[in-house]
């Protein structure tokens, strides 16, 4: 799954909440979903964010992470603007 895509890439990828609710199995291994709260790396240019403790259902089997709407639009909404309380980090970026 792309990692950095658009909100319209997201939103093709699931249908509405309560779907996602009585869904109960990946898509993709058949293996159960769990609700779960999980961090997401999402860049924008030059400019990258982590959001933490973003609900999700995620496969137990291979990972495949499944957003809400309101989930995914809180993310592009903070992509868009700068956020009033956000926490700086800095990496370290190496190459191979």
């Amino acid at each position: 799954m792309r990692r950095n895509g658009s909100l319209a890439y997201y939103l093709r990828c699931m249908n509405s909440s309560r779907h996602l609710r009585n869904q109960k199995s990946c898509g993709y291994c058949g293996e159960p979903l769990e609700a779960a709260r999980v961090s997401v790396y999402r860049h924008c240019g030059a400019r990258h964010v982590l959001f933490e403790n973003v609900p999700a259902f995620v496969c137990r089997s291979c990972g495949h992470r499944i957003f809400e709407a309101k989930a995914v639009e809180a993310m592009e909404r903070a992509l868009t603007k700068r956020p009033a309380r956000a926490r700086r980090s800095s990496i370290m970026i190496m190459s191979a």
